[in-house]
């Protein structure tokens, strides 16, 4: 019997923290690689400083303003507002007078003969640009052409830059830690990172090997390939991630329970579950370093199994 749980502890328990950290690293990693997500503008300069995006999206001008939708003329339609202008004219002028001018009164002049004088031009006022016509209805009879409404011009400074996940995450978090902005009574928090291991493409150089020590640590443990050195790296990368995200700020914000720990509520279960998720990882590493690679691992085809000698008092007299 003792041998038997000797047996299954050596062999099949690591077999378990194979797969569940295998199966997790691996995707940990490929979902800082695959997917991308949206920055700012200010975010997006500081990942352009490290080389990841060619330049910062430029803030669009806020001069310029534009014109009411109500009165401003679709493109192509210029011939038909100046058209619909003309007719709003022609209707709205009244008739000509009947002439004051009794027959054969020398004094008054003659009235002008439509046919041989010049054509009457229509005042200067009557035909409006097409792009200042005031939103009045017509008289009646007359057709209403209504611009179609200008989309919303977007916000100055609010342009957005699609990177990978992992820049957006992780490279951020690396320059932030080494730069952390200054607190609201004006003191500056201490920083979480070098600051030689921040400047320039350094902080996406680290992102880059953290996404990839994931995938293929990961694979290395699920297949049980070099399994200890790749429970070791694994480990490293956790002890990492802790400080970054967990005790690292927490101790910035100097309201640390004991010290190191963030002050959320004790049975805040949101609160507690990223921190508890990421101890639940290192101590498997840990685990995993120590006991080995287990049953069905690559580990084993390159060496020969060693018997596990029974205890002395599991041996039959």
């Amino acid at each position: 019997m003792g041998s038997r749980s000797n047996r299954g502890a050596v062999h099949v328990a690591p077999l378990f923290l194979r797969l569940a950290l295998g199966v997790t690293f691996i995707w940990a990693g490929l979902s800082k690689i695959l997917p991308r997500e949206d920055v700012d503008a200010q975010d997006a300069a500081i990942l352009a400083s490290m080389g990841v995006l060619n330049e910062a999206p430029a803030p669009e001008p806020a001069s310029a303003p534009v014109a009411p939708p109500s009165s401003r003329a679709p493109e192509g339609t210029q011939g038909a507002w100046l058209l619909a202008a003309w007719r709003t004219h022609s209707e709205t002028q009244p008739d000509a007078p009947p002439s004051s001018n009794p027959a054969g009164d020398p004094a008054s002049p003659a009235p002008a003969s439509p046919a041989t004088d010049a054509p009457i031009t229509p005042p200067a006022t009557s035909i409006v640009p097409p792009t200042a016509l005031p939103p009045t209805v017509p008289p009646s009879g007359t057709p209403l052409i209504t611009p179609p409404a200008s989309p919303a011009t977007p916000a100055a400074g609010g342009a957005t830059q699609s990177v990978r996940r992992l820049h957006a995450s992780l490279s951020l978090t690396i320059y932030r830690a080494a730069f952390p902005a200054p607190r609201a009574d004006g003191s500056s928090p201490i920083p979480l990172w070098p600051e030689a291991a921040a400047k320039g493409r350094w902080p996406a150089i680290l992102a880059w090997s953290v996404a990839i020590g994931e995938v293929t640590l990961g694979a290395m443990v699920l297949v049980g390939l070099f399994t200890r050195l790749a429970a070791f790296g694994l480990a490293f990368i956790m002890l990492g991630a802790i400080w970054l995200t967990t005790v690292g700020p927490a101790i910035q914000s100097g309201d640390a329970v004991l010290g190191f720990l963030p002050a959320n509520k004790p049975w805040d279960v949101r609160a507690w579950s990223v921190p508890l998720w990421q101890l639940a990882l290192l101590m498997s590493s840990f685990s995993l370093l120590f006991a080995g690679s287990g049953a069905l691992a690559l580990d084993r085809l390159s060496s020969s199994p060693r018997p596990i000698q029974p205890h002395p008092r599991d041996q039959e007299p």
